[in-house]
C-alpha cells in the first residue's frame, strides 16, 4: 500500500507524525517527496492521499481509493471540471478536534468586544490610565440573545460556553433536532430573518455551501438590533464583508470579529484592517496543539480501518458540502 502525503507537510509536528506512522505501519510506504518528477511517478501508484487534493491528482490517479482531508470544512474540494462525488474515491475529513478551540476563541472575542479589551491593551502599551472612557460602554453577556447560524460541532461548543454566561441561545440549522439543554429549539433556514432580528450576538458557525454563501446580506444585517454584534468564525463568504464594515462605520453594529475571510490572506488594503470595533484574526481560531494531535489521531485510526476494510470515521456528504 502506498500513501502519498501532502507535500506541504514540512513542520516539525508533521515530520514527527510521519515518523510515527512509519513506525506503526511498517508495511505501508509513505511518500513525502514533492518534486514534480516524484509526484509524476507517485500519483498513479498511490492508494491513499493525505492533504488537499488538486486537479492533476484526480486526473492522473490509477489506484487512488481514499483521500483524507486534514481539516473540517470541505468547501475547498472542488475542481474545474470534476466532482469528487462522481468518482469512486472515498473522502474523509477531521470533524471534532477544532470545536473546543474555536468555541474558546469565539467567547474570547465576545468578551473582548463586550469589555473593549482591545482598547485596554492599547492603553497598557501607552501606559495610559483612563477609566472614564469605558464607563457606560461595556455590556454584559448575561441575559442577552445569542443567535447561532449553524448548530454543528462549532455551534455546540459556543452554546456550551455561553450557556454558562446565562445567555438565551437560539439557532438556525438544516438539522432542526433540539440540542438539549443548551438549545431546546433549533429552527430551519426559513427562520434566518427572525434569528437576525432577535440576536444581540450573531455567531457564524455554519459550513460554506451553496446555500450559505452570501447568506448574511446587507439587508439581513439591517434586521439586527442597533448595538448588536457579529462574530464570523467558521468560513468567509457567508457574510457580506462590505456590508459588515458599513454597519460598523454607521454605528448600527457595536462590534464584530472575523477569523475567516472571503479572500485570505486578507489584502493589506482591505478596509477591515482599520475599521473601528472590528477584530481581525488570521484564520487561527482552531490552531492549538490539541487540534493538530486530534487530527493526526483521526487519520491514524482511519488508516487502521482502511487496512482492515472497516468503516471510516467522518465521511462528509460531498454533495451537501459538509
Amino acid at each position: 500500500m502506498i500513501v502519498l502525503m501532502d507535500q506541504r507537510m514540512d513542520s516539525t509536528e508533521h515530520q514527527a507524525f510521519i515518523k510515527s506512522l512509519r513506525s506503526e505501519f511498517q508495511d505501508v510506504e509513505f511518500i513525502t517527496e514533492c518534486t514534480n518528477e516524484a509526484l509524476e511517478t507517485a500519483i498513479p501508484m498511490a492508494d491513499v492521499y493525505y492533504g488537499m487534493p488538486w486537479q492533476a491528482l484526480i486526473e492522473k490517479r490509477q489506484s487512488l481509493r481514499w483521500i483524507h482531508f486534514p481539516a473540517t470544512g470541505i468547501d475547498g474540494l472542488t475542481f474545474s471540471d470534476m466532482k469528487l462525488e462522481d468518482t469512486d474515491i472515498t473522502v474523509t475529513n477531521c470533524r471534532g478536534p477544532h470545536a473546543s478551540s474555536m468555541g474558546d476563541h469565539t467567547v474570547g472575542m465576545m468578551v473582548t468586544l463586550a469589555h473593549q479589551l482591545n482598547e485596554v491593551w492599547t492603553d497598557q502599551e501607552n501606559a495610559q490610565w483612563d477609566r472614564t472612557k469605558y464607563i457606560g460602554r461595556q455590556v454584559e453577556l448575561t441575559g442577552k440573545n445569542l443567535g447561532l447560524l449553524g448548530a454543528g460541532d462549532i455551534g455546540m461548543a459556543v452554546a456550551h460556553r455561553t450557556h454558562g454566561f446565562g445567555m438565551n441561545i437560539y439557532a438556525v440549522d438544516k438539522n432542526t433536532s433540539p440540542r438539549e439543554p443548551y438549545i431546546p429549539e433549533v429552527w430551519g433556514p426559513e427562520r434566518i430573518d427572525h434569528l437576525m432580528e432577535i440576536s444581540d450576538w450573531l455567531i457564524i458557525a455554519a459550513p460554506l455551501t451553496k446555500e450559505t454563501i452570501g447568506l448574511i446580506t446587507s439587508q439581513r444585517i439591517k434586521l439586527m438590533k442597533k448595538g448588536s454584534y457579529i462574530i464570523v468564525v467558521s468560513r468567509g463568504k457567508i457574510v457580506d464583508e462590505n456590508a459588515l464594515v458599513k454597519a460598523l462605520e454607521e454605528g448600527h453594529l457595536a462590534g464584530a470579529a472575523v477569523d475567516a475571510f472571503a479572500e485570505e490572506p486578507l489584502p493589506k488594503d482591505s478596509l477591515m484592517w482599520k475599521t473601528k470595533n472590528l477584530l481581525v484574526t488570521p484564520h487561527m481560531s482552531g490552531s492549538t496543539l490539541e487540534l493538530t494531535e486530534g487530527r493526526f489521531n483521526i487519520f491514524r485510526e482511519n488508516l487502521r480501518r482502511f487496512k482492515a476494510s472497516k468503516p471510516f470515521l467522518y465521511t462528509p456528504n460531498l454533495a451537501l458540502g459538509y
